[in-house]
């Protein structure tokens, strides 16, 4: 017989905590739900608990399932233990439904772990990054409260919509990428191909060629020339920026300039503070306490000069200070948001305050993505345009000043 430490939920929602001794965690489960008790966690008070931790860190290398998947799992799994379904029958009938093999195999596992007396919780932790900080937090917080159904259902929602933003705004970028693309080769095509025959029948004449001739000719024959160069440099560029935004301080300085730049500045502050309310929201709402759910919104946050101030926010709030004033500090809040979460400090409605800045942030959000996108068509037809325009008039123009000679 084993010892086993248990926290749990009694039919009222309150938590209970114990030691009792069963043959395995099995046994130790089913003798909780005898009990009438909701098991959260269990975990044997001796070393050999160890062995249970070992299988619970045998998954770090999975990856993050992806946001429609995790949002089509949670609703399904809010859907089953609303309706009084046992946790890991749940877990069986929704891994049973038409879903990647990767997914079936992580949803097999969390299974497992949770028949072998494990929360949910720390089930999806040990599945490494496929699953969200902001997420496992969250779910953690509801079998502590016994409202699991509730914050899976608060999930759902939030992921679906974070994803339904970002597909948004990748369709929208479909359009002027494309265009840019096309105008790009077009570009490229008429000085490698087209400038260079002309040029020959104009160096035949002995024709004198206007400055922008010259300058087309040039660009001509350096691209022809160097153009294999110009590709790698700006490949060994690219990929000298990725390095340098994925070490922290390049992270940081992106973030405070991507903050203040003139057109990406209104758009990033709005898109942060969207992501920073919505994952307090539902932390703070599932019984998150509040340093905690600070903590894990800095680690939510795209912006690594946002997940910097955030962090200092929480040490703060731990030290003391009020929430309102320790965002006030961070200087990347909204101040709308500012108002709101100081009255709702006041009322002691912070979670549902928060979510409903959450939605007009993400309005907001959505509406200046529409507005950036309907900017972008028009300049990249302005610009490509142009450069077509100038090389079409350098072409044209000498033979324009050979036909007015031949006529005089």
């Amino acid at each position: 017989m084993t010892e086993f430490r248990y926290n749990a939920v009694d039919e009222a929602g309150k938590a209970r905590s114990g030691i009792l001794t069963a043959p395995s965690l099995v046994e130790a489960r089913h003798a909780l739900r005898r009990q009438a008790l909701l098991p959260v966690r269990i975990v044997p008070t001796s070393a050999g608990s160890r062995g249970l931790q070992g299988a619970a860190t045998g998954r770090r290398g999975r990856r993050a399932i992806g946001a429609k998947t995790l949002t089509l799992i949670t609703r399904q799994l809010a859907s089953l233990v609303s309706n009084a379904i046992r946790l890991e029958e749940a877990l069986a009938a929704v891994a049973r439904q038409d879903l990647p093999g990767r997914v079936r195999a992580v949803l097999g596992e969390v299974r497992n772990q949770i028949i072998d007396g494990r929360s949910l919780a720390d089930a999806l932790s040990a599945q490494g990054s496929a699953f969200p900080r902001q997420y496992i937090s969250s779910v953690a917080a509801g079998e502590a409260s016994g409202r699991l159904d509730i914050v899976l259902e608060h999930l759902a929602d939030y992921t679906e919509t974070r994803q339904e933003n970002r597909q948004t705004l990748q369709l929208a970028l479909i359009y002027p990428a494309f265009l840019a693309l096309v105008s790009g080769a077009v570009i490229i095509l008429l000085l490698t191909k087209v400038v260079p025959d002309v040029v020959a029948v104009y160096q035949r004449r002995g024709t004198d060629l206007p400055i922008s001739t010259e300058l087309l000719i040039g660009m001509s024959g350096f691209l022809r020339h160097f153009g294999g160069v110009m590709l790698l440099s700006f490949a060994l560029i690219y990929a000298g920026m990725i390095w340098a935004l994925r070490r922290p301080a390049g992270g940081r300085l992106w973030g405070r300039w991507s903050l203040k730049a003139p057109l990406l500045g209104p758009f990033t502050r709005r898109r942060q503070a969207a992501e920073v309310s919505s994952t307090l929201a539902i932390l703070i709402q599932s019984g998150v306490p509040l340093v905690h759910a600070l903590r894990t919104a800095a680690g939510v946050a795209s912006n690594d000069h946002v997940a910097d101030r955030i962090r200092m926010a929480a040490s703060e709030v731990a030290e003391g200070m009020a929430l309102d004033q320790a965002l006030a500090r961070t200087g990347v809040v909204p101040p709308m948001m500012l108002a709101i979460v100081t009255s709702a400090v006041r009322s002691g409605e912070l979670g549902p305050a928060l979510a409903r800045t959450a939605r007009d942030q993400q309005k907001e959000l959505a509406a200046q993505t529409k507005a950036l996108v309907a900017l972008m068509e028009p300049m990249v037809l302005l610009v490509m345009g142009s450069i077509v325009l100038f090389i079409v008039m350098a072409i044209l123009t000498p033979i324009v000043s050979l036909n007015t000679l031949s006529g005089v």
